[in-house]
């Protein structure tokens, strides 16, 4: 399946849905598009809602978007992660770093 991103802005927050897969095919797509949307705003919440598959490529993805908020004094926080790519998480204790 592959990856869509949909977002929207509500009460300042940039609000992104992802879904489909994050994976080795489309790790740099993912970040490079999200790089362009924590320049004009750095307030982020990620709707994990629909995703259904992540690997490594894809948590290093998200770790650079959350560097990259982070660098520009916002936050990136993620929500509804399915039990699958939660459990990705949590063997590789990748939900320590994100809220």
């Amino acid at each position: 399946m592959k990856l869509e991103m949909e977002k929207r802005e509500e009460n300042g927050i940039l609000i992104v849905a992802a879904g489909g897969r994050l994976d080795g095919e489309n790790p740099n797509i993912f970040k490079q598009q999200l790089h362009k949307w924590i320049d004009h705003n750095p307030n982020l919440i990620l709707d994990c809602s629909q995703l259904s598959y992540i690997d490594s490529t894809g948590l290093g993805a998200l770790l650079s978007c959350l560097r990259k908020a982070v660098a520009k004094g916002g936050d990136m926080r993620l929500s509804a992660l399915v039990p699958a790519v939660f459990m990705v998480f949590e063997l590789t204790r990748v939900q320590t770093v994100f809220r």
